[in-house]
């Protein structure tokens, strides 16, 4: 039923399929183009200027990378909002403002609603939460706790202004 309408919507349409589709392939395209850039900054940040030539290297080179970043689906979506969630989450571990916090937040939000398998950055936040313990000066553990309760506040509202408030219910079924 579902590709009936798809086929109506797409060669049954005022405006043209080659246009449709072209106009559907731009915002991935955009989004492969920042998620190289966010590559290239955190490994240049992590391991220098030559590790972050070479990660943007192969990002581009990748064949994952080239076959969905001309795809009008969720898959580079999905990957791009996990990356920037991470990052985010790195940036915040760093330092624990609310404003990393509310970008932390509103990002994996975004990779919520962006396919449901990306519940795997919930996982990778907690490894990620435990390679920064023990703990610096004056950063305790129990501290934490309240900032991931807004941050899961930020998530949920992000996801649910993606469903537009409405069908919300329904990712949790």
């Amino acid at each position: 039923r579902q590709w009936i309408f798809a086929d109506d919507f797409l060669f049954h349409n005022r405006v043209h399929s080659d246009k449709l589709l072209f106009w559907g392939r731009i915002p991935a395209v955009l989004l492969a183009v920042v998620l190289g850039f966010f590559v290239f900054k955190l490994s240049k940040k992590l391991y220098g200027n030559g590790a972050g030539y070479l990660a943007l290297f192969l990002y581009v080179l990748c064949p994952n990378v080239l076959a969905n970043s001309q795809l009008v689906t969720t898959d580079l979506a999905a990957a791009a909002f996990i990356f920037f969630g991470v990052y985010s989450f790195l940036a915040f571990m760093e330092n624990p403002s609310m404003k990393n916090l509310l970008i932390t937040g509103t990002l994996t939000g975004l990779a919520l609603s962006a396919k449901f398998t990306t519940v795997i950055i919930f996982p990778i936040f907690i490894c990620i939460f435990l390679l920064f313990l023990p703990p610096k000066k004056n950063k305790k553990p129990s501290g934490y706790f309240a900032k991931f309760l807004v941050m899961a506040a930020v998530t949920l509202f992000t996801l649910a202004l993606t469903y537009q408030f409405t069908g919300f219910g329904t990712y949790f079924n």
